[in-house]
């Protein structure tokens, strides 16, 4: 179980949250409701990079996108599913700079266009994070 006294959360210089208490406990699934803009993703973006002392043996998962409602697998393996196309992205790039070392000139300039791309891709998924 987590317990944290006097938390508060600010966006831009706005509180969105100020000296609230955040308790979850294990086995209890929690949301947020609000109106559209009100901060409930920057909570919860908080949350999920630790900004409040969460024990470090606590796994964190956070879906910073939106996923279709399924019943046929669990949270965790819809976080996991959507890291699908960052493996893919990964394994891709170590491929292009493994091929880079045995390419000639014009195929360096292909294969570098084609890792910027990915790259970019990479950086828009936010891959350290997920």
């Amino acid at each position: 179980d987590i317990h944290v006294s006097g938390v508060s959360v600010a966006f831009h210089g706005q509180l969105l949250v100020e000296e609230t208490d955040v308790v979850i406990n294990y086995g209890n699934r929690y949301g947020f409701i609000g109106p559209n803009g009100s901060g409930k993703s920057t909570v919860m973006k908080a949350i999920a990079a630790r900004s409040i002392p969460i024990p470090s043996a606590l796994d964190i998962y956070y879906l910073d996108c939106e996923y279709p409602a399924r019943d046929d697998i669990t949270a965790l393996q819809a976080v996991m599913e959507s890291n699908d196309e960052v493996s893919q992205l990964e394994e891709k790039a170590n491929q292009l700079n493994e091929a880079m070392a045995e390419a000639d000139e014009d195929e360096q300039n292909k294969i570098q266009m084609n890792l910027e791309a990915i790259y970019d891709r990479l950086d828009q998924l936010d891959a350290s994070t997920a």
